[in-house]
């Protein structure tokens, strides 16, 4: 069974908790979302669909941000949203509350 905790960007146990991704405030909300999609849980595909939204609310968050500014950090952004998807793919199943069908 997964952990049911809201602790923004990062692990919420284990060596990387101590560890908190670059920009981690700026991606709060979303990762926030991302938390409570994954402390309701179910099954793998709702896991996928979870690490899926997490990845295109911070790219919306991005584009909503930059808009006006600097294309090299809209970039920048855009690139750090793939990386926290793959982070998630790769790492946080044990984290996912799954259930029985």
């Amino acid at each position: 069974m997964g952990l049911n905790r809201v602790n923004g960007c990062g692990a919420c146990s284990g060596f990387w908790k101590w560890f908190k991704p670059p920009h981690h405030k700026f991606f709060k909300v979303q990762c926030n979302i991302h938390d409570t999609s994954y402390g309701i849980g179910g099954q793998e595909i709702d896991r996928h669909i979870a690490d899926v939204k997490l990845k295109y609310n911070m790219k919306d968050w991005v584009n909503v941000y930059f808009e006006n500014r600097k294309p090299v950090s809209r970039y920048w952004y855009l690139f750090l949203c793939n990386c926290y998807y793959l982070a998630v793919r790769i790492f946080g199943k044990k984290s996912f509350n799954f259930t029985e069908k």
